[in-house]
């Protein structure tokens, strides 16, 4: 098992040769990031197509407020906003080279806190050589899940999507399986929810739990069901009591749960001094004389995210990994010996009405664009726009929503608006692009 699982750079991945075509997830995204950094990085690399899928409410949000409007989308890359019942919330960057493949599966969203400054875990999958075909069926898996949110009545979109195969040979034919002691497992609006495929993996007779996680159901629900049909005789839960969104009267009332401060715990490797310290990751631990399960990815301990009904939940993606030693590396030990917490003062509630939907809350820093917090109210009437055609798919042309990209930048357009190779060219981190005016969501 590599150390990679330990520590891992996003940015580093993005920056890797060998690939051609892209398709990363997200619930949120700070388009000036993604474009502007992260796309940059890719077709530096060769990574010339690319697919974002974007949850489509927080797409509605980003495009009421022209400071984070996409300006590339429809030209540089295909934008699909989706929308399902809950929230779209998996967290997947797919990228596929003639000879190679990476899969990550993690907690991060396409924001600049997602990739570098909180606390996040992901999952790292990779396939070259004659691993292709016998380790690629999560790959195929991943795939063939978010094309059932492409929308068949958008032409375009859907030869775009299914252009990231294009030059790929080991997507064809019989995959193998991989081993099976590290899953990849989905949810959408319909189908098995999360807690049912989740289940028949945890261990017989476990005697250590943990859950980590920054969002709650407000009546602890998951965390109850857990207790009832997993039995385990020890349960510690993580959290950073300055961040976490519960409720702390339906937490005190919880019997036989440790109650731990996971802030900083434990510490992360090659962290920039002062950085941001937000925690986002989540993660599940059951351990039984014999075996364990990690499980981490997009869900948080919620109901939304395990059990919602159909046309309710979220659709999600998280790694089973039963593999030795998995939870040791993610410093399970110091996790479960983290000080107990002892004041709940900064704990916030959810607000009834937002119901099982994990909605984000943004701030805009002294010095934010003018007009942003007005720009803000108007989000409703973005969010209604995004969702006129009964699908929730923002409708871009060829040309994108804007044409505001540096004309150096300008390259060639395949079809459906696919870029070529005229824009594949480095560009780093501009401070007027990633200044102080946007924040991580907070994903509820």
């Amino acid at each position: 098992m590599s150390a990679e699982l330990a520590s891992t750079s996003l940015l580093d991945h993005v920056a890797e040769t060998g690939f051609r075509a892209s398709v990363i997830t997200t619930y949120s995204c700070y388009f000036p990031f993604y474009e502007e950094v992260v796309l940059r990085r890719l077709m530096a690399a060769g990574c010339t197509h690319n697919v974002l899928m974007v949850d489509a409410t927080r797409c509605a949000e980003a495009f009421a407020i022209e400071e984070l409007r996409p300006r590339r989308a429809g030209r540089d890359y295909t934008l699909i906003p989706v929308k399902v019942g809950g929230a779209f919330h998996p967290k997947l960057f797919l990228r596929f080279g003639k000879s190679k493949g990476s899969l990550l599966v993690g907690s991060h969203n396409m924001t600049l806190s997602g990739f570098g400054l909180n606390d996040e875990v992901t999952n790292v999958f990779r396939l070259d050589g004659a691993a292709l075909r016998a380790g690629g069926a999560p790959f195929r898996q991943a795939l063939d899940y978010l094309a059932g949110f492409v929308p068949a009545n958008l032409p375009d979109v859907v030869e775009s999507f299914e252009g990231v195969k294009l030059g790929v040979p080991w997507l064809d034919g019989p995959l193998g399986t991989g081993p099976q002691d590290r899953q990849l497992l989905t949810e959408a609006s319909a189908g098995p929810d999360l807690w049912s495929q989740v289940a028949p993996l945890i261990p017989k007779d476990v005697t250590s739990a943990f859950i980590g996680g920054p969002f709650f159901d407000p009546a602890l629900a998951l965390v109850r069901r857990l207790q009832r049909e997993v039995r385990p005789k020890r349960l510690v839960i993580g959290i950073d009591p300055e961040s976490v969104e519960i409720d702390p009267v339906e937490a005190a009332k919880l019997e036989g749960v440790e109650w731990v401060n996971i802030a900083s715990v434990p510490a992360i490797p090659q962290r920039r001094e002062g950085a941001s310290r937000y925690l986002h990751a989540k993660l599940f631990w059951f351990a039984g004389k014999q075996e364990e399960l990690l499980v981490t990815g997009s869900a948080n301990p919620s109901v939304a995210a395990f059990f919602a009904a159909p046309g309710a939940r979220n659709a999600e993606a998280v790694v089973a990994d039963r593999r030795k030693g998995a939870a040791e590396l993610l410093g399970m030990e110091a996790l479960l010996g983290a000080p107990a917490v002892t004041r709940w003062s900064h704990a916030r509630r959810r607000s009834p009405h937002r119901g099982h939907r994990e909605e984000p809350r943004r701030r805009y820093a002294q010095g934010a664009p003018a007009g942003a917090r007005r720009a803000r109210r108007r989000s409703d009437a973005a969010r209604g726009a995004a969702e006129a055609d009964g699908e929730g798919h923002l409708r871009l042309g060829r040309r994108g929503a804007h044409d505001a990209a540096p004309s150096g930048d300008r390259g060639r357009c395949g079809p459906g608006g696919r870029p070529g190779s005229g824009i594949a060219r480095a560009f780093g981190c501009r401070a007027e692009v990633l200044g102080a005016t946007h924040e991580e969501p907070r994903e509820r």
